[in-house]
C-alpha cells in the first residue's frame, strides 16, 4: 500500500469531505466510479467547475444532490513502482478550498431556509 503519511492524508481529506459535504461515500477521492447513464443525463456538466483531481469528489457530490444511489467497491492501491505521484500542495490546496466552499454555501443555504421558515 501508500506511506503512512499518504494513507493518513487519504483518511483526513475523507473525513473533511464527509463532515463538509455529507457524502454518503467511503472513499470520495477515489477516481474509479460507475454512473448509471440516466443519471449522467440529469446533471448540468456545465455546471462543474472543478478540473483535476477535485472533478472526481465534485462528481459523487452532484451525484447524492441529485438523489443518485452511491455502491462502492472497495480498491486497492498498489505502491507506485515507477513514475512519482502527480499529488502536490496545489492539487491539495485546490480539493480543500473546494470542499470548504461547496460547504459552506450549502450551509448558508440551510440557514436561510430555516429563517425563512421563522419568519413565515
Amino acid at each position: 500500500g501508500w506511506p503512512k503519511s499518504r494513507e493518513l492524508l487519504s483518511r483526513a481529506g475523507n473525513l473533511y469531505i464527509k463532515l463538509w459535504l455529507g457524502l454518503p461515500a467511503s472513499d470520495a477521492t477515489a477516481g474509479y466510479r460507475v454512473y448509471r447513464t440516466d443519471m449522467l443525463r440529469t446533471l448540468d456538466f456545465a455546471a462543474i467547475e472543478s478540473r483535476g483531481y477535485f472533478f472526481q469528489t465534485d462528481m459523487t457530490d452532484k451525484v447524492a444532490q441529485a438523489g443518485g444511489r452511491i455502491a462502492e467497491i472497495p480498491i486497492s492501491f498498489a505502491q507506485r513502482t515507477a513514475g512519482e505521484s502527480k499529488l502536490s500542495g496545489g492539487i491539495f490546496t485546490e480539493s480543500f478550498e473546494r470542499v470548504t466552499v461547496l460547504g459552506a454555501q450549502r450551509r448558508a443555504a440551510q440557514a436561510r431556509d430555516m429563517l425563512a421558515q421563522l419568519w413565515h
